[in-house]
């Protein structure tokens, strides 16, 4: 099986869409790593995180916290994060 990172990125967009936090984690990460076809854009990525975190996505959490310079083990959190 061939990876697609294009059609992913549409199907994760679609659930993204759907307020799905995994899929909101994913498109964040298409946007960090640039991906699937797609320009790094910290920004967006930060807003996608975002979302996802605020719906309990720990992964999201860690990479905000990265983004904001933060390292994450220093938080607390006990391998759980989240923003509420």
């Amino acid at each position: 099986m061939t990876q697609n990172y294009v059609e992913a990125r549409n199907w994760y967009n679609k659930a993204a869409a759907g307020g799905l936090a995994e899929a909101e984690y994913m498109v964040g990460e298409y946007h960090r790593t640039g991906i699937g076809g797609l320009k790094k854009d910290g920004a967006v990525a930060l807003a996608w995180f975002l979302l996802a975190s605020r719906k309990g996505h720990s992964g999201a959490a860690w990479h905000l916290a990265r983004l904001a310079g933060i390292e994450p083990t220093t938080l607390g959190f006990g391998g759980q994060y989240s923003i509420h």
